[in-house]
């Protein structure tokens, strides 16, 4: 054991005494090198040994911990059973037995699951799963009126860190938000505690809304591919509307905020738009910072252009600002390298087709149209797998996948 001195007499006493009352089961590598364990003036103990007095141990040594490597390495099912959802009798509260057509979602600090299911008026919802019983509620059952009209063809959900929520309400063009403070004007409208509240409606204001993701600030942004080819934003302050980026093309069906506020519009076509909120290189590429609104599509905001040969759909970025997406023509989730700009696969080998339990990434295989996807503060990943007849919520677990060296004193 090597120790990180100067002892004193009676330290080194106390040191090797305190030392002696642990129950080894093995010598560390120093020993295992030397004359055997347990030598007069040298005791070993196991790795994750925790001293009786680490106040006075630590003192002299110190403990490495282990040398890991994380990955991703499995695709988990973890709602859904494959099959479309097209009744309100195909709903149960066992995640392992319902059905569900997800476009999109997102997980809180407790890991309470929240989703959209996409259907028409009567069979679109609003779902949960509660983590510590493992059943699903509906935040919004299906046929629930709000504001006089049901939900119809819910695009994008979207839920920030105090548990505020927006949903796409897309065939009756409107956004909808959940407050959880006190009944307030927020975003021009009364939006009463704890209750779905309609905050913009209405062609021309609001058209077909897809994706749609908070800003830092509580601002709402959102995609509107078709008919307008734009992604508008409005504000939680006073409720005026503006464009944001215009002349996407009929294919950008999402936008989704960092945490920092960088912006990324998402297209089917193959092309990654950052309008990032200083400029600066990310993924490889000087990006410089909007200073007018609206942009309109240029090259100095595109950090990936694919060509068209991959269906971009759903966005997230990690803690290293890695950004992840759904490719849904070749039925694969990639990965944008934060620092190299390098895309790589995630998970997926092309084939379309539900799989229960897990798998590893490299053999799973996902629907025809996978759709968004959110992320926890581990990094594990989530990708509401919704098109085809392959419909799932599936988990992507971001974890220690190896132990390069084990955990050690010195």
């Amino acid at each position: 054991m090597k120790y990180k001195g100067p002892m004193s007499a009676s330290e080194y006493a106390r040191y090797r005494r305190e030392l002696a009352n642990f129950k080894l089961a093995k010598a560390d590598d120093e020993d295992q090198t030397k004359a055997g364990a347990n030598r007069a003036g040298h005791i070993s103990f196991p790795t994750r040994a925790q001293p009786s007095t680490p106040a006075f141990l630590q003192r002299f040594i110190k403990y490495i911990p282990d040398e890991t490597i994380f990955a991703y390495e499995r695709v988990i099912n973890i709602i859904g059973i494959g099959e479309i959802l097209n009744s309100i009798e195909q709903l149960t509260d066992n995640p392992s037995t319902t059905r569900v057509r997800a476009l999109a979602g997102a997980i809180d600090s407790a890991g309470n699951i929240y989703w959209v299911d996409k259907g028409g008026s009567g069979t679109s919802s609003v779902r949960r799963l509660n983590a510590s019983t493992n059943t699903i509620t509906n935040l919004i059952a299906p046929g629930q009126s709000i504001s006089g009209s049901q939900l119809n063809n819910p695009q994008g959900f979207t839920r920030d860190s105090a548990g505020n929520m927006a949903i796409t309400d897309s065939a009756n063009n409107r956004l909808l938000y959940y407050s959880v403070v006190s009944t307030r004007t927020l975003y021009g409208v009364t939006c009463a505690q704890n209750e779905w509240t309609v905050i913009l409606s209405g062609s021309p204001t609001v058209r077909k809304p897809e994706q749609l993701s908070f800003a830092p600030n509580g601002d709402i942004y959102w995609a509107e591919p078709n008919p307008s080819e734009k992604v508008q934003r409005i504000s939680k302050a006073g409720g005026a509307v503006a464009d944001i980026m215009t002349g996407l093309g009929a294919q950008s069906r999402v936008v989704y905020l960092d945490s920092a506020g960088n912006i990324f519009i998402m297209s089917m076509n193959g092309v990654i738009y950052m309008l990032p909120v200083v400029a600066g290189t990310y993924f490889n590429k000087y990006i410089p910072a909007p200073n007018t609104i609206p942009v309109t599509v240029g090259s100095p905001f595109v950090i990936y252009n694919n060509g068209g040969f991959l269906g971009i759909y759903g966005a997230v970025t990690d803690s290293f600002g890695n950004l992840y997406f759904n490719d849904t023509y070749n039925k694969r989730v990639r990965k944008i390298d934060f620092k190299t700009g390098a895309e790589t696969v995630v998970a997926g080998n092309g084939s379309s087709g539900f799989q229960a339990g897990s798998v590893p990434v490299a053999s799973a295989t996902f629907s025809n149209s996978p759709g968004g996807m959110f992320m926890d503060s581990a990094d594990n990943l989530y990708v509401c797998d919704g098109g085809g007849v392959n419909y799932s919520i599936r988990k992507i677990p971001y974890e220690n996948t190896k132990v390069v060296r084990p955990g050690r004193w010195e």
